[in-house]
Parts: structure tokens; C-alpha cells; sequence
């Protein structure tokens, strides 16, 4: 293949997004004095509750361009729920047809990229303890899957799980991701969250986190 005509260099700039990611950050950790132990979390679900009722294109970094591969198109209002850091996983951790878990689906957009190249029943999996996030992403990817012929409901699976703990079974993932995400949480929730990953991770596995 030509390398100008290659659509994975559409994926290799992931920008500067440190001040708004650290503002977001910033967001959910002033309001972690108003209780303890798991108020925190408690909180960021909440914030991110209302991100999914009411699209929040400001809410974190997505001022980086979007994928743009041949046949893959991106719905709107995926776009204005891109609540990430840039893009997480570059295409040559990709190849292959791995199965990825991404943590935290946001608007689904992430899911929709990871799709266009796993391409197979139950090849990404989201995971957000967020109901209403969870139920944005699934509309949102219906729509996808309209203006997407290569798309069927069967590549993404949605889970009510959390990332310290995933639900997942030992050893099922080839690349596990997430965005902008674990810098929230307190030093044994992060642990506790690594170890998650790192349990359901195939031998020679990726883990691939985006934070500012």
C-alpha cells in the first residue's frame, strides 16, 4: 500500500491536550472534599451522567482531528460526545482483528473506531458503570451502523462494570484502553484498576492509557 494513501496515518496525530483534560480533572477533584471513599466516584458519575442526557463538546480534550479511513463514517453527535484525550490506540496495535475493551465509553466513538478494525461478533467491549452513558452509546452506534454499511450490532458489546472491576473474564483481551479516565481516580482505586486491566489481558497483550 502507498503510505500517503495508508488511512492508519489519519490516526497519528493525537494533539496537546493537557490544560483542558487537567480542567476536567480538576472538575471532578474539587468536589471530592464533599464526602469520602467512594464520593468521589460517585461524583464523576454524576458528571458524566449529565454528559450523556446533554452533549458536552467541552467537557474534556477534543479539539484532535478524528480518524478519517475510508469508509468510516462518524456521526455528529458522536463527535460532541468525544469526551477523551485525543485518540487512544494507534492502528498498529490494531492489527490483526484484536479483541480490545475500552473503559469508559463516552459517546461511543472509540468503540466505533476500534470496530472498523476488529471487524468480528464481541470484538470491542465498553465498559461504563454509567446507564445513561452506556444507553448514548448505543444509540449512538444504531446510527452508526446506518450510515456504516460494514457495521453490525454483534461487533460491540456494552457491560455495566466498572474499571476496578471489569467483569471479564482472565485472560480475554488482546488491547485494553482507556481515556482520560484513570487520572480521577485516588492511588488504591488506580491500583486496583491496573490490576483489572492487567488480569484481563492476553499473554503479550496492550494496555494503552491516554492521559495529560
Amino acid at each position: 500500500m502507498d503510505e500517503d494513501s495508508d488511512p492508519r496515518r489519519e490516526f497519528n496525530d493525537t494533539g496537546s491536550c493537557y490544560g483542558r483534560c487537567r480542567n476536567d480533572a480538576a472538575r471532578t477533584n474539587s468536589l471530592q472534599g464533599e464526602g469520602s471513599g467512594d464520593g468521589y466516584k460517585q461524583t464523576t458519575r454524576e458528571l458524566y451522567r449529565e454528559a450523556a442526557l446533554t452533549p458536552d463538546p467541552g467537557l474534556c480534550c477534543t479539539s484532535t482531528p478524528v480518524w478519517r479511513p475510508p469508509d468510516l463514517v462518524v456521526p455528529e453527535r458522536m463527535l460532541e460526545m468525544n469526551y477523551g484525550c485525543g485518540t487512544t490506540v494507534h492502528p498498529r496495535d490494531l492489527v490483526g482483528q484484536p479483541t480490545v475493551l475500552y473503559v469508559g465509553v463516552g459517546g461511543g466513538m472509540e468503540l466505533l473506531q476500534f470496530a472498523y478494525f476488529s471487524r468480528k461478533p464481541g470484538g470491542v467491549v465498553g465498559i461504563d458503570p454509567v446507564a445513561e452513558m452506556r444507553e448514548a452509546s448505543r444509540t449512538n452506534l444504531a446510527e452508526a451502523a446506518a450510515r456504516n454499511p460494514w457495521l453490525r450490532e454483534e461487533f460491540v458489546t456494552l457491560l455495566d462494570a466498572d474499571a476496578p472491576d471489569l467483569s471479564l473474564a482472565d485472560g480475554s483481551v488482546d488491547v485494553a484502553a482507556q481515556n482520560c479516565l484513570f487520572n480521577i481516580f485516588e492511588e488504591d482505586d488506580l491500583r486496583q484498576a491496573l490490576a483489572e486491566v492487567y488480569r484481563v489481558l492476553r499473554p503479550r497483550g496492550r494496555c494503552v492509557c491516554r492521559e495529560p
